[in-house]
């Protein structure tokens, strides 16, 4: 496997012109492992809250009932969205929606599901240019 790359394509909008750090997993231990628990997480998600692209938004809206016209959408503009997620409490949701709420538990040990869970989205080895980091 690979390690992960970061790189910054610029914010020409901005002033100074900052970069938007991307941190790219593609090709990454990380990336596989964690391809291989969405095909498990899939089952504890309610697709009815996913969105998948614009149109599909739209196309949503349009089925809401008239009661609903009263109503206005509020859009909130979020910042450092997955930094500020609290990583071992989203675990631990993860784990009781798989192992407590359902009616079939998954047939490897809950123990053995939290290290994967852990490991990718906590550890991720990557390079910068030309030095390595963990973070």
């Amino acid at each position: 496997s690979n390690t992960g790359r970061l790189y910054g394509p610029p914010k020409i909008h901005k002033d100074n012109t900052p970069l938007r750090p991307v941190l790219s997993a593609l090709g990454t231990l990380n990336y596989g492992l964690g391809k291989a628990l969405t095909n498990i997480l899939l089952d504890v998600i309610e697709r009815k809250n996913i969105v998948r692209d614009p149109f599909s938004f739209v196309k949503e809206l349009r089925t809401l009932p008239k009661s609903f016209c009263g109503y206005r959408m509020v859009l909130f503009d979020i910042s450092s969205l997955y930094t500020n997620v609290p990583l071992d409490e989203t675990t631990e949701i993860i784990l009781k929606n798989l192992y407590e709420t359902r009616s079939i538990a998954p047939t490897i040990q809950r123990e053995d599901m939290k290290q994967p869970l852990i490991f990718v989205t906590k550890i991720l080895l990557f390079s910068s240019t030309k030095s390595y980091m963990i973070k």
